[in-house]
């Protein structure tokens, strides 16, 4: 992780500085010919009538050419001189151009060759322009370039900080300690990095000990079924009469039976926390739901009596229609289970949510099982029936899946109440 932010840091510094260089050059080069140029272009007028009034001076007497001198030399602002073409220190290019007639800038001077082609005419230096220098053009760069390495530097720190941590708490995680976390000390320290691996590891930690206690407990439910196969299948050799070996057979089929039921549950429970991303949502009427279920379910508990409040209102909710049927399925057959007499189911809307109640007159649940028991294969001691315990662990990932909450309260009626809260269809989607 330093050797990334390393070449990442490197890398940004090598950008600034070759951009600090092509400013150099581009400021050097072409500024300086650009400014050479207009320079050459305003003054070269004035040069030229000096160095004629200089060439008419020199074919006077010297008491005349004295005076005319000092007269060229107080029309300017700068001292005119003569220098010799020979010891001139010019490049070629400049040079060449004296020699071709033109007037040069040269450094702080404006140049001419006069007639003889020996002497030259100079004048200046001229007064300095107002700005930088290119050397200190160049060095206000520079510390440009400084100012935004420190700056750069300073800024990944934090983001260095987090790299590393998170690679270190990696690290841990996938040696096995599925506790590591990334340290958050102060608040205003926090990048949402660090927030977000500590909620994954968090996720990560969760699911595998789920996982865990999933295989410790699908092992146990399924050793009851196999050993009583096991048992029935002995005793079939044994058997000294049609009978009893057709009471064995029953019993194993029975055992099988309850073998695939629960593998069936286990397999749509484990698959069920995908369903719902894979699945289409779609307008899934509550009540009518609620009113067909009850119609099929009434002839396997005969001795308890099922209600629909409100049937003929019409209650949409978006979901997977399957999924949301399982439900409703389940909660009502958990309901008719533990029932007396009674079942009643309930749906009312609130001004965000869909709330669906279930309850029955049944011996309730207690309040210290009340989150216990959607855990998976969880059976309270007073639970009647083979059930895998895993229909009310089914119903709370549907509804977490569906962004809505699952909870077990006490009922009016005296026994068990299953409240659900489901997120309202939008108008648009409900027509």
């Amino acid at each position: 992780m330093t050797r990334l932010f390393l070449r990442f840091y490197l890398g940004v510094i090598v950008i600034l500085l070759i951009s600090w260089l092509i400013l150099g050059y581009i400021y050097r080069l072409r500024a300086e010919a650009e400014n050479r140029k207009v320079i050459e272009q305003a003054l070269s007028g004035g040069v030229r009538l000096a160095e004629q009034q200089w060439i008419a001076a020199l074919a006077k007497g010297e008491d005349v050419r004295a005076e005319e001198f000092e007269a060229i030399q107080k029309a300017f602002e700068y001292p005119v001189y003569t220098d010799s073409f020979a010891t001139l220190s010019v490049n070629d290019t400049r040079r060449q151009r004296l020699l071709a007639g033109e007037v040069v800038f040269g450094g702080d001077r404006m140049l001419t060759l006069l007639p003889d082609k020996e002497t030259i005419l100079g004048f200046g230096p001229l007064p300095r322009f107002v700005g930088p220098s290119q050397l200190e053009a160049f060095a206000g760069l520079g510390s440009i370039f400084a100012f935004s390495a420190v700056a750069i530097a300073l800024l990944l720190r934090p983001v260095a900080v987090q790299l590393r941590a998170v690679e270190r708490t990696a690290t841990a995680i996938a040696e096995g300690d599925l506790t590591a976390r990334i340290d958050q000390p102060t608040a205003h320290r926090r990048l949402p990095l660090a927030k977000a691996f500590n909620s994954m590891a968090d996720r990560i930690e969760t699911l595998l000990r789920n996982q865990r206690e999933l295989l410790q407990a699908v092992s146990h439910e399924l050793r009851t079924p196999l050993a009583r196969i096991r048992f029935a299948a002995e005793l079939i050799s044994s058997s000294k009469t049609d009978e009893d070996r057709s009471k064995r057979l029953t019993s194993v089929d029975q055992a099988t039976q309850e073998l695939d039921d629960l593998v069936g549950e286990l397999l749509t429970y484990v698959r069920m926390e995908s369903a719902a991303t894979n699945s289409h949502d779609e307008a899934f009427d509550i009540v009518e739901n609620l009113c067909d279920l009850r119609d099929s379910l009434a002839p396997l508990y005969p001795e308890v009596q099922f209600f629909v409040a409100d049937e003929s209102e019409t209650v949409f909710v978006a979901g997977n229609a399957n999924s949301l049927t399982r439900v409703l399925r389940n909660l009502l057959c958990n309901a008719g289970r533990y029932a007396e007499s009674k079942v009643e189911a309930k749906v009312h809307k609130t001004s965000s949510k869909i709330v669906i109640t279930v309850e029955d007159d049944g011996l309730g649940i207690p309040a210290a099982d009340r989150e216990k028991v959607f855990d998976p294969f969880v059976r309270l001691d007073h639970s009647k029936g083979n059930g895998s315990g895993l229909g009310l662990a089914l119903v709370q990932r549907i509804v977490l899946s569906h962004g809505g909450t699952v909870t077990a309260l006490c009922s009016d009626l005296g026994g068990a109440k299953i409240a659900i809260e489901l997120p309202q269809m939008p108008p648009a989607d409900e027509v």
